[in-house]
């Protein structure tokens, strides 16, 4: 997936982390990510979130996803640099 398209819509203000780097996550797994927090994983249309959340729950990660992605979010987003 191409982050720059992922992002196109925008993101969740304050949103903190990026696991669109697919070639960072090959290198690094999932197995680093703390599973302490609750993580609120959103895609730009829900679908890969999903996946993404059943993959980290599996591996003991509190996770959900956010039901229609960023298209679906009702408040405002930040931009994205071109």
């Amino acid at each position: 997936m191409d982050p720059n398209l992922e992002e196109a819509k925008g993101r969740v203000k304050e949103a903190v982390g990026d696991l669109t780097d697919n070639d960072r996550l090959r290198r690094e797994g999932v197995f680093t990510v703390d599973p302490q927090p609750r993580y609120i994983v959103y895609c730009r249309s829900g679908r890969r979130s999903r996946a993404a959340v059943f993959l980290l729950r599996e591996r003991g990660v509190q996770a959900v996803s956010l039901t229609g992605g960023i298209r679906e979010w009702p408040y405002e987003v930040e931009s994205t640099p071109p």
